[in-house]
């Protein structure tokens, strides 16, 4: 491959700490380094050199640790230089500039990751699942963001692969050169055994990741309920902070306000509601509505209820709404005389922060999904490729059931295979991985 040119970005959060790390990768990596530096930085892979950065007057900008990798054994593949200087925004952006004048240039997104994948370092599934570690904000998170890796994923897509690649030579073999009967001819249900085995793993990887990965992201969680029943402070007590306006004056929240809250390893994505009832405010109406399409998108609905009143239609309008949804009927304002029968659920005091009981029941929801001993894609985009190939494989073994000639339908397995090898790292669809590594955070 050509030499690309030099990259530089800051790997850290650019915000004033302590330290931050500025990474350098390319073949000029160590030209550039010595440019700005009153010392020679050494070409020796996986040491550190004690240095100063200089600037074009040699007068000093910062003292600095210098990391080095030598290709091929960095991170990208190539020669790369990790500068660990002191934490001012100044000095961040002063090195870098550095750099720049003296041949670096500035990288896009991903641009680290995506030279490992074209460096063969990785796969483009290992480098989404460095992604999703990256972005992983949970125990559960990261567990999942790490399964494709751990579980050599990329292995188990390769056996499929290789037994695509000898059914479809021995299939174009045959059909090339029919002249020669000493060749091995292979029979349509040995073709439909090995593919019925392909389709099954397949279909059962896209359903695993289905059902598990949006657990990376986090559940949403919806709180509703009418005007002044206690969301806010539902909200403010799973939160263990004040983080919504808590007010006696019905209908304080007309927004819908969102925040992460980690329960047990698991994320969710808590959203306190406009409270929903009838009204001619224009404004209290956008509120509402935003507070029914929230009822949609969750994956779970807490109903709250005030045990302190009896039930009006506003409360049984709401029901109607989340019954059929995955839901838990909280009775707030347990602390208060119950004059409610018509809702059995989880007694709570919002306001006095006595919701364990709540806490139990969310993590009961969920405590069957298991990530262990199954294996994961690691994104949406992956599952559509697989579900293709199954579709395809399913259409192939269907025919072949028919007595159909396999030659007919040989493209079909050629796509499946072409598609895991995208998956693989494989293919030269550059269009495909740019637009992949788009996703990823500038230094990664």
């Amino acid at each position: 491959m050509k030499h690309l040119k030099t990259i530089v970005a800051l790997s850290t959060p650019l915000m004033k700490s302590a330290i931050h790390l500025i990474r350098l990768s390319g073949h000029d990596a160590y030209e550039i380094i010595n440019k700005i530096t009153d010392k020679t930085i050494t070409k020796k892979t996986h040491t550190i050199q004690y240095t100063n950065i200089v600037d074009e007057n040699n007068k000093k900008v910062d003292d600095v640790l210098i990391f080095k990798f030598v290709a091929p054994k960095s991170y990208t593949g190539e020669d790369m230089i990790e500068i660990s200087c002191h934490g001012s925004i100044f000095i961040v952006k002063k090195i870098i500039d550095l750099l720049i004048t003296n041949g670096a240039v500035l990288a896009q997104k991903g641009e680290f990751t995506q030279r490992a994948y074209l460096n063969q370092k990785i796969n483009l599934l290992e480098a989404e699942s460095i992604n999703n570690i990256i972005n992983a904000n949970s125990e559960t998170g990261l567990k999942i963001a790490r399964n494709p890796i751990d579980n050599k994923l990329a292995q188990k897509l390769e056996k499929i692969a290789d037994d695509l690649f000898q059914i479809i030579g021995q299939i174009e073999v045959n059909i090339d050169y029919p002249e020669f009967d000493d060749l091995p001819d292979i029979k349509n249900q040995t073709i439909i055994s090995k593919l019925i085995t392909a389709s099954k793993w397949l279909k059962k990887l896209t359903a695993n990741t289905l059902k598990v990965l949006p657990l990376m992201h986090g559940i949403n969680v919806a709180i509703v309920g009418k005007p002044n029943v206690g969301k806010s402070s539902l909200l403010n007590a799973l939160l263990n902070q004040d983080k919504a306006i808590v007010s006696g004056i019905s209908g304080t929240t007309r927004d819908t306000l969102e925040y992460e809250v980690e329960i047990n390893g698991l994320t969710y994505n808590l959203i306190d509601t406009a409270g929903i009832h009838k009204t001619n405010n224009k404004i209290e109406k956008i509120g509402i509505n935003k507070a029914k399409e929230n009822i949609d998108k969750s994956q779970i609905v807490l109903f709250l209820v005030d045990n302190s009143k009896p039930i009006d239609k506003n409360d049984e309008d709401i029901y109607q709404l989340v019954k059929d949804k995955k839901h838990i009927i909280v009775l707030n304002k347990a602390d208060l005389k119950a004059k409610q029968k018509r809702f059995k659920g989880i007694e709570i005091s919002a306001k006095n922060k006595n919701i364990k009981a709540l806490l139990e029941a969310i993590n009961s929801l969920n405590s069957n999904l298991s990530i262990d001993n199954i294996d994961l894609l690691p994104s949406d985009n992956d599952v559509k490729i697989i579900n293709h190939c199954v579709d395809l494989l399913n259409l192939v073994i269907s025919e072949l059931k028919k007595n159909q000639p396999i030659d007919l339908f040989i493209t079909f397995l050629h796509q499946v295979l072409d598609n895991i090898n995208d998956l693989l790292g494989k293919s030269e669809h550059y269009d495909f991985i740019d637009e992949l590594f788009k996703n990823f955070c500038v230094g990664k």
